[in-house]
Order: structure tokens, then C-alpha cells, then sequence
């Protein structure tokens, strides 16, 4: 069985299938709310496998197959052989970046190894039900339910429509009665707390997906963690709709918190600077360069060249001075020989958010450390005046 909470189908018919509740006069998908601006991963369990090889499209796409967002650099895949002997997925998807508001999308990935188009089940992606919805992120050591953690061991994440509903004070306290004082003693206090939770207008894919999260080892809810495993209430249709209201209530140490990061994407990172190392004044060359792995979008801010010697700045560039080359780089084309005329050692920083990633809208954190962009400027090992070549044989 399939738990993933983003489930690839095969066509798109299969996606919008109403599965159980195919009597509902109302269908509605509001329960899986993603937040444009977060980053989540689901396992696949498809039967029969699934394969890309990093060779896919993917988009965001509405009921009728129209494409509303390409988000293929959005979308990171991890795929490995399960016990069963067929591939599976890890699906990372981050920062898609436009909000839909209420209206439901389906994700579509396209395979160039198969030809093959895979659907989504139907889901929200806006920020406009932040205050409604709770993200979940979980994962367990050892397969469970379908979900091969043993060869796909990454962390899952949702956003599900759900909303603390207040607290049940659980506390023991043990007592005796001291007859001699005629009075109760206590000899321990026992404070427990449960969280209450309702969880509103879910459809039965999602509710089935919810009572099987409960079951997982490590469980978050906004960070913090749930210790015990609660268990989901009866969930009954909502007249002639798909929908279910449900509710849990659970256990949580505030302090164990969990924040997620980035499991199968490497990161918003510069993959070559230029200058870096040891040169000459006539082997170096005049531009400043960075080189990023992903498109960038330029903001404001200063990127500064300085001289190691007293950590004094020799010149200090905004914006307006630095360039976008190949949709990947900063430059500088005027950058090192307009203002380094002498041998010395120099380095160079930059702001953080001066650089974004132009697909995810992930600022880059900058360069605040002087030891990792330097370089030198040296006179040379030799002197060409040291050499006579009637010295030499030939």
C-alpha cells in the first residue's frame, strides 16, 4: 500500500477518483495544505515501481491537465531498490514558490525514461489557510506499513487542515490520609497534560494516511514532538460530501523540537569563486566571479574586497556594480585590477540575501568568513633575468 500523502497515479482519472465515498455529491480536497514557501518529502510505494533516474518534468497542473507552474527545479528525487526488488522514491519538494489559494492542484511528473505521466492526489498549495492547517514530520528506523525507510531513510513531512482545540489536564496525585492529623498527604504529583486537536473536512485518503502516521517512531507536530502514539476518533461523512471531521489528542515535550532541513536537495551553495589561489599580476584575471548552483537573482547589497595584511577595505561593491553571467554567476568584470596593483595576500565577503536562488527563493547566507574566498598575489618564483639558455643543452 501506498502512504504517501502525495500519491503518484498512473492517470489522472485515477487521481480525482473519489475511491470509497464514490456516492458523494460533494468532492472536496482542502485537507493536504502545502505552504509554497516550505519544503516537504513524501515515499513512494508505487506498485510495480517507479523509476525517473533524475530524468523528469514536473509541474503543477488543474483537473483538466492544464498547466498552471513548471516546478522541475523545484522537485529532488531519491530512488533506491526496495526488499521487494523494485524502485521506489524519495520526493523533496521545495519552495514551490506561487500560492494557489483555495483552488486544488494536482503535482504531475513526467518520466523521459518511460514516457509516462504520474498524478497527484489533489491538494492546496497556499499560505492562506496557515492558521488552520499543522505540519507533521515523522519517520521511523525500520519499514512500516509499506514505507521502506530501511532503503529510503529520510524524514517525512505534510501540512494537514487541523487545529488545536485546547488542553485535558491528566495529572495524577497520590495520596494517604495521615489519621493521627486527620489529614490527606500528598506524596506525589504527577503532571500530565494532553493536547486536544480537531481535525476538520479530511477525506478518507487522508485520514487513513493520519491513523498511519501514529504509528511511526518519531513523530512532530509543529516541531514539537508527540511522545505517545494517539490514536485517531471515528471519523464519519459529512452528509452527501467526501468529507470527515475527526480528532486526537496527544502528549508533547515542548522541549524536543525538530526543524526541518533540506534531506535530498544540497543546498543553495557556490560551486566556484574566482580569483581563488596564488597568481601573478599578469596571470590573474580582472574579473570577480562566483559561480552558483542554481539560477540566482541579484539583490541589493555589497560584495567587499580587502587586503589581509591590516583587514583594510580596498573597495566595496553594490549592485549596480555586479553582473548576472549564464542565468548562475555574479561578476564583477572591473573587479581586481582597477584597485590591486602589488604582491600581497586578499580575500573577499559579501552580504547575506545579497544572492537568491531565482527558482526556490532561497537567499544565500553569504561570506562573512575571511578565510574561505582569498587569494594572493605573488612576484613570481623567478626572475627571467636568472636564465640564460646557452646554459642549457639541447
Amino acid at each position: 500500500m501506498d502512504n504517501s500523502f502525495i500519491k503518484l497515479h498512473r492517470t489522472i482519472e485515477q487521481a480525482l477518483s473519489l475511491g470509497k465515498a464514490k456516492s458523494a455529491q460533494i468532492s472536496l480536497y482542502n485537507s493536504i495544505i502545502l505552504s509554497p514557501n516550505q519544503t516537504y518529502l513524501q515515499i513512494t510505494n508505487v506498485d510495480g515501481g517507479i523509476s525517473f533516474e533524475g530524468n523528469f518534468k514536473a509541474k503543477i497542473v488543474d483537473s483538466c491537465d492544464n498547466v498552471l507552474k513548471d516546478i522541475t527545479n523545484n522537485v529532488f528525487i531519491s530512488e533506491s531498490t526496495t526488499s521487494d526488488g523494485i524502485n521506489q522514491m524519495a520526493i523533496e519538494i521545495v519552495n514551490i514558490g506561487k500560492d494557489f489559494f483555495g483552488r486544488a492542484v494536482l503535482i504531475k511528473i513526467y518520466s523521459f525514461i518511460s514516457n509516462d505521466s504520474y498524478y497527484s492526489n489533489p491538494l492546496i498549495i497556499s499560505d492562506k489557510y496557515s492558521s488552520e492547517s499543522i505540519r507533521f514530520d515523522y519517520w521511523n528506523p525500520t519499514t512500516i506499513d509499506d514505507t521502506h525507510y530501511s532503503e529510503l531513510p529520510f524524514k517525512q513531512s505534510i501540512n494537514l487542515r487541523c487545529n488545536f482545540t485546547g488542553t485535558s489536564n491528566e495529572s495524577e496525585n497520590s495520596a494517604y490520609y495521615q489519621i493521627s492529623k486527620s489529614k490527606n498527604i500528598s506524596t506525589r504529583y504527577l503532571e500530565k497534560i494532553k493536547y486536544n486537536y480537531l481535525v476538520q473536512n479530511m477525506i478518507l485518503f487522508s485520514y487513513e494516511r493520519l491513523l498511519r502516521i501514529f504509528k511511526q517512531n518519531s513523530i512532530y507536530i509543529d516541531t514539537e514532538r508527540i511522545t505517545d502514539k494517539p490514536i485517531l476518533d471515528n471519523g464519519e461523512l459529512l452528509g452527501k460530501s467526501t468529507l470527515i471531521n475527526t480528532s486526537f489528542s496527544a502528549y508533547i515535550d515542548e522541549s524536543d523540537t525538530y526543524n526541518a532541513g533540506f534531506q535530498i536537495y544540497e543546498g543553495f551553495k557556490i560551486n566556484e569563486l574566482k580569483p581563488l589561489g596564488i597568481y601573478t599580476l599578469d596571470s590573474i584575471d580582472q574579473n570577480i566571479n562566483a559561480q552558483f548552483n542554481g539560477n540566482i537573482r541579484l539583490n541589493t547589497g555589497t560584495l567587499r574586497l580587502y587586503d589581509a595584511s591590516d583587514d583594510s577595505l580596498i573597495h566595496s561593491f553594490n549592485e549596480s556594480e555586479i553582473e548576472i553571467d549564464g542565468g548562475t554567476n555574479i561578476d564583477i568584470p572591473t573587479g581586481v585590477l582597477d584597485y590591486i596593483t602589488t604582491v600581497g595576500n586578499y580575500y573577499i565577503l559579501f552580504d547575506s540575501g545579497l544572492v537568491s536562488n531565482l527558482d526556490l527563493n532561497i537567499d544565500f547566507e553569504g561570506i562573512n568568513d575571511k578565510t574561505i574566498w582569498t587569494f594572493e598575489i605573488s612576484s613570481g618564483q623567478y626572475d627571467s633575468d636568472e636564465y640564460n639558455n646557452y646554459e642549457y643543452l639541447t
